[in-house]
């Protein structure tokens, strides 16, 4: 599809803004001006919950007036394969993932998908076509595992994730890690990418297994990778990390804590190496022996587990 129109982009913005941090408020002392910043907060985020609280078309022209979006932006935008129930939406399955892959094929690019009103259009067309089943309060804004209702600011928090992303609170990895469906392309365009370059050890499907198998695991791969670590974006890069998962493919059993402090300590020892080369310029088998060399020191992937334990934002995750 053609580029998104940057006033969309803006609106998407201003909507998570409000919703998030409430209006900008000027004059009086700080006390008042945050007295009613708070104010405004709670009305965005109830005016969002009484939209959830009807039927799906009451969501969906809550999200048309917020978003200011146009009936054409919506036509070329790709479909679903079938409808989703209410769980797989909220945490597909490793086989609706392999399913949206394979339907989607190449209707969707790199450079859309890592952008939130793209996802925001893409839901809010799955869900006036009635491809998104359940109740939206439950389905949207409920506890990932069940549905149950949360408190206001969880559950906003929760929608805004789900529909695209939060990079205002979360950074741009949000979309890659925070958003199910944006998730899902993600993780089988890695494992697509992988496959080219480790076809001789794992099938695609191995690898997106791998990927799938623990959302710390996929979140520590990708976030250090937009946010602190851009060297390591490099496709032998990323195959050589995705290798210190090896084993995940046939259920290893290896908790997904440590499998992420693994993950994380190979990611460090490859930005150490690319301060002084080029990754990209690198064998895969150099770059593979310096991730593995990382993890199998038990001193290092404890410190890893024990930093990780204590950064918020890997604590700040849906509820």
């Amino acid at each position: 599809m053609t580029a998104l129109p940057e006033a969309l982009i803006t609106s998407a913005r201003e909507w998570r803004v409000r919703l998030i941090y409430g209006d900008k408020t000027e004059g009086g002392s700080k006390k008042e001006k945050e007295k009613r910043r708070r104010g405004s907060q709670e009305r965005h985020q109830q005016e969002l919950r009484d939209a959830l609280s009807g039927d799906a078309k009451q969501f969906t022209d809550y999200l048309r007036r917020q978003l200011q979006v146009e009936d054409a932006l919506l036509a070329p935008l790709p479909d679903l394969p079938h409808p989703l129930t209410a769980s797989e939406f909220r945490n597909p399955c490793l086989e609706v993932e392999q399913v949206l892959a394979a339907y989607w094929g190449g209707q969707i690019h790199a450079r859309e998908a890592s952008t939130p009103a793209f996802w925001n259009l893409c839901h809010l067309k799955w869900l006036e076509a009635g491809s998104i089943d359940g109740a939206p309060q439950a389905t949207l804004a409920g506890s990932k595992d069940s549905g149950s209702q949360m408190s206001l600011d969880s559950s906003t928090r929760n929608v805004i994730r789900r529909l695209g992303g939060l990079p205002e609170v979360r950074g741009y990895v949000s979309v890659l890690s925070d958003c199910p469906l944006a998730k899902a392309w993600w993780r089988a365009a890695v494992a697509r990418e992988a496959h080219s370059l480790l076809h001789d050890r794992y099938s695609e499907a191995e690898l997106h297994r791998m990927l799938h198998a623990g959302d710390q695991v996929w979140a520590a791969l990708v976030g250090p990778a937009v946010r602190s670590i851009p060297a390591v974006n490099h496709p032998k890069a990323r195959a050589a990390l995705i290798t210190t998962l090896q084993g995940r493919h046939r259920g290893d059993g290896i908790p997904n804590t440590e499998a992420a402090a693994k993950m994380q300590a190979a990611l460090k020892a490859l930005g150490r190496l690319s301060t002084v080369s080029p990754l990209g310029a690198l064998p895969l088998e150099r770059l593979e022996r310096v991730v593995n060399e990382a993890v199998q020191d038990p001193a290092n992937v404890q410190a890893e587990v024990q930093e990780r334990a204590a950064d918020p934002e890997v604590n700040d995750v849906e509820t």
